[in-house]
C-alpha cells in the first residue's frame, strides 16, 4: 500500500519546525527590576496618574512630550486652580532624570510631589504654597534613558540617541570642546545641533509656554548647589541673588553652593539652567543630591534605601524655598527663620523667637515690625546687620482668639527699600486632644539600620524609644507633621523593639502600640557555578548566588577589567552577555556581586579566550549544508511517495 503524498502546507510545516529547534538553543537574556526602594518607569507613571485621580482638584497631569524611543514625558501641576493659567501667581520648575543612571532625582520629584498633596488640609504653610504658586514637576526628563537602567544598564547617562540631554540647550551650545564634547563616544556629548532630540525639544515648547521664575534641576554624582554660568568661569549679572539664594539652601541642606567661576563645579555648555536664565531670565539651579564613593555605577549615583527618605525630606526644604521666594526673589536678600505654627497659651502675651540673616553683599540698616491683628501697639526695630551675619531676635503679642490668626512679619532695608521680605506665623489657640499618630511604618531594614516613618495629624515634638529586650535608648525628633527616624549601629540579624510618643504644643500627649522589626545578615553573597559560552564577538557568562542579588561583569583585555557590564535586579541566577568583543582574543572578567543589603562579595579574575572565525564559520556552513540535505532529502522523499 502507498503512503499519501505529504502536501505543500505539511511540508511547511515540517521546514518551520525543524527551523525552529535549530534555533532554540540561543541564549535569553530576560530583563529584571530596580534595587529596592526604586520606582520603575511604568510604576512612577501608574503612581502618577493615581495621584492625579485621587487629588484631581489640586493636580494637572500633562503629556510634556515624547521620547525617542516614543516614551510619554510627564509633567505634574500642582496648585489649588490647576487647570487654569493664573496670570497673578508665579510659575516654578522642577526637573528630574535628565540623566539615566540618576534615579534618586526622580524618587525626589515624586516625594516632593506626595509631600505637597498629603499635607495641603494639615499644614497652612504648605497650604499657602500651592494656592498662591502654579508648581509644575518633570519627575523623568529621559523616560528612555530610565527603562535602560531599569533593565541593568546601571552605566548609561545619555538619551537613546546617545546624547547627553543636559549638554543639548540652545544657549552657547557648543561654546567650547571642555564644557561638552562633539565626539559621540564621549559621555557629555552635545548632539549634532542645539535642540536636536525629542526630549530637549519638549522643555523648549514648555517653558516658552509658561512665565517660570524659579527652577530646580535635580541631578546626582556629588552634592552641591549650582547655579549661572555654567559655561565659562564667569558671574552673571544677577550673582548676588543667586549667591544669597544659593547660601539658604545651602544652611537648610548642608549642600555646598556656588558656581563654575569659583571652581564650586567644572565648566559646561548648552545645560539647562545657562539656557533658562540666558534666554527666559529664569533663576535656575541645579542640586546634585548625592554622590557615592563605590566603583559600583549604581552606588555611586544613588543611595541605598536606607537614605532615600532623609534625600528627599533634604531636598524638599529647597524646593519649598524655591516656591516661597517665586513671588520676588529679592526677598532671599533677607532671610526670616521663625516658627511656622505658634501656640498660645490662654491670657498670656506669646513669646516669638526667630532669627534675621542678611545675605546681601553689603552692610545694611533695617527696619523690622510685627503686625499682629489683636495689637495695637505693634512690635518694631531698627539695626545695622553686616553682610551675611544673623541676627537673633525675641518679641512679645498677645494671645490669639480660640479660632487662630495670623502673625506677619517684614523686614526691609532703608538703603533699598526693595529689598523686603516678610513671613507668617499662625498663632493657634490650644486645644486638649491629644495629637493622632498615623501611619507608623517601618522602611528598609538592613543589618546594622532601619528606617522608620510615621505621620501626626498636627505639627508634633516626638520621641521614638527603641531597643531590643527594653526600650532604653531614645531618638528625639525635628517638630513636624512628617516623621522620619534612621536608626543606625544596630546589631545583626537581632529582633527590636520601638514605641513612638507624640508632644503637641498644648502639651497633650499621645503615646503609640509597641512594633518590632528584625534587622538582616550582613554576610556577602556567594557566587559559585560560574560557567562561560563563547562566540566569535561575543560571550555568555552564567553564575548564580545563594541570595538575590545584583550583579555586575567587570571585564577587559588585561587584569584592571575596566569595563562593566550590569545584571539589575534580585536574583539567584544571572546572566550576561558581553557583546563586542575581538575575534581570537584573550579576556580577563570577574564578577560583583550585591544582596538587597548591601554586602557586596567579588570573584577571583576569570579568562576566557574569545573564538577563531574560521572553524566557526565552517562549522556554521556544515551545519547549514547538512540541515539543507535533511530538507532536500524529506522533499524528495515525500515527492517519490
Amino acid at each position: 500500500m502507498k503512503c499519501k503524498r505529504i502536501n505543500r502546507r505539511k511540508k511547511f510545516s515540517l521546514i518551520f519546525i525543524l527551523t525552529a529547534i535549530l534555533f532554540s538553543s540561543f541564549p535569553q537574556i530576560s530583563a529584571s527590576s530596580l534595587p529596592s526602594g526604586y520606582h520603575t518607569f511604568d510604576e512612577m507613571a501608574l503612581e502618577l496618574e493615581e495621584i492625579s485621580q485621587k487629588y484631581n482638584t489640586l493636580t494637572h497631569l500633562v503629556t510634556m512630550g515624547r521620547s525617542v524611543e516614543g516614551r510619554v514625558i510627564y509633567a505634574m501641576k500642582i496648585s489649588d486652580n490647576p487647570t487654569l493659567e493664573e496670570d497673578d501667581e508665579p510659575d516654578v520648575l522642577y526637573v528630574a532624570e535628565h540623566h539615566s543612571r540618576e534615579l534618586i532625582t526622580t524618587e525626589i520629584a515624586m516625594g516632593w510631589i506626595r509631600y505637597l498633596l498629603v499635607n495641603y488640609d494639615k499644614d497652612f504653610y504648605v497650604k499657602m504654597l500651592v494656592d498662591s504658586r502654579e508648581i509644575w514637576v518633570v519627575p523623568a526628563l529621559n523616560p528612555d534613558g530610565y527603562v535602560r537602567v531599569g533593565n541593568g544598564s546601571f552605566e548609561v547617562r545619555k538619551n537613546a540617541h546617545e546624547v547627553d540631554l543636559n549638554r543639548n540647550y540652545g544657549y552657547m551650545w557648543g561654546f567650547d570642546s571642555v564644557g561638552s564634547s562633539d565626539n559621540t563616544n564621549d559621555e557629555t556629548y552635545r548632539g549634532p545641533s542645539p535642540f536636536s532630540e525629542p526630549e530637549t525639544q519638549a522643555m523648549r515648547g514648555f517653558v516658552e509656554s509658561h512665565s517660570f521664575v524659579t527652577s530646580i534641576s535635580w541631578h546626582s554624582g556629588m552634592e552641591a548647589i549650582l547655579y549661572p554660568w555654567g559655561y565659562t568661569k564667569k558671574d552673571t549679572p544677577d550673582n548676588d541673588l543667586y549667591r544669597a539664594m544659593g547660601s539658604y539652601m545651602s544652611t537648610v541642606s548642608g549642600y555646598p553652593y556656588g558656581n563654575s567661576h569659583n571652581e564650586a563645579v567644572y565648566v559646561a555648555n548648552g545645560e539647562l539652567d545657562d539656557w533658562l536664565y540666558g534666554v527666559h531670565n529664569v533663576l535656575g539651579f541645579t542640586v546634585e543630591v548625592y554622590g557615592g564613593t563605590s566603583d559600583n555605577m549604581w552606588q555611586f549615583f544613588n543611595p541605598p534605601a536606607t537614605q532615600i527618605v532623609p534625600i528627599i525630606e533634604k531636598n524638599i526644604k529647597l524646593a519649598a524655598f524655591v516656591a516661597e521666594v517665586a513671588d520676588d526673589p529679592h526677598r532671599a536678600y533677607f532671610t526670616l527663620d521663625f516658627p511656622k505654627v505658634v501656640y498660645t497659651m490662654g491670657k498670656e502675651n506669646v513669646t516669638i523667637r526667630g532669627t534675621v540673616t542678611n545675605r546681601s553683599p553689603t552692610i545694611q540698616s533695617l527696619a523690622l515690625s510685627v503686625f499682629a491683628p489683636t495689637n495695637t501697639n505693634n512690635f518694631s526695630q531698627s539695626f545695622e546687620l553686616p553682610s551675611f551675619q544673623s541676627k537673633d531676635l525675641t518679641f512679645h503679642v498677645p494671645p490669639s482668639n480660640p479660632d487662630g490668626e495670623y502673625l506677619e512679619i517684614s523686614v526691609y532695608s532703608k538703603i533699598n527699600s526693595a529689598m523686603r521680605n516678610k513671613t507668617i506665623i499662625f498663632l493657634k489657640y490650644p486645644d486638649s486632644t491629644p495629637p493622632t499618630i498615623l501611619a507608623v511604618r517601618v522602611g528598609e531594614v538592613g543589618a546594622t539600620g532601619a528606617t522608620i516613618t510615621w505621620e501626626t495629624d498636627e505639627e508634633t515634638r516626638d520621641m521614638l524609644y527603641y531597643g531590643i529586650n527594653n526600650l532604653t535608648q531614645a531618638v528625639e525628633i525635628i517638630p513636624g507633621t512628617l516623621h522620619t527616624v534612621l536608626l543606625q549601629s544596630l546589631q545583626p540579624e537581632t529582633r527590636y523593639r520601638f514605641k513612638i510618643t507624640s508632644k503637641d504644643f498644648s502639651g497633650n500627649v499621645s503615646e503609640s502600640k509597641e512594633y518590632e522589626f528584625i534587622t538582616t545578615d550582613n554576610i556577602p553573597p556567594d557566587i559559585f557555578d560560574v560557567k562561560t559560552k563563547l562566540s566569535p564577538t561575543s560571550s555568555l557568562i552564567e553564575w548564580k548566588t545563594d541570595e538575590p542579588s545584583s550583579t555586575q561583569v567587570r571585564y577587559g583585555t588585561d587584569e584592571k577589567v575596566a569595563k562593566m557590564e550590569s545584571v539589575a535586579g534580585m536574583t539567584k541566577s544571572h546572566k550576561v552577555v558581553l557583546k563586542n568583543l575581538s575575534l581570537h582574543t584573550k579576556y580577563y572578567y570577574r564578577i560583583v556581586s550585591q544582596d538587597g543589603h548591601g554586602n557586596i562579595s567579588e570573584t577571583q579574575i576569570f579568562q576566557f579566550e574569545t573564538l577563531n572565525i574560521l572553524p566557526y564559520v565552517l562549522g556554521i556552513v556544515g551545519a547549514l549544508a547538512l540541515f539543507v540535505c535533511v530538507i532536500w532529502g524529506v522533499i524528495r522523499l515525500t515527492s517519490n511517495q
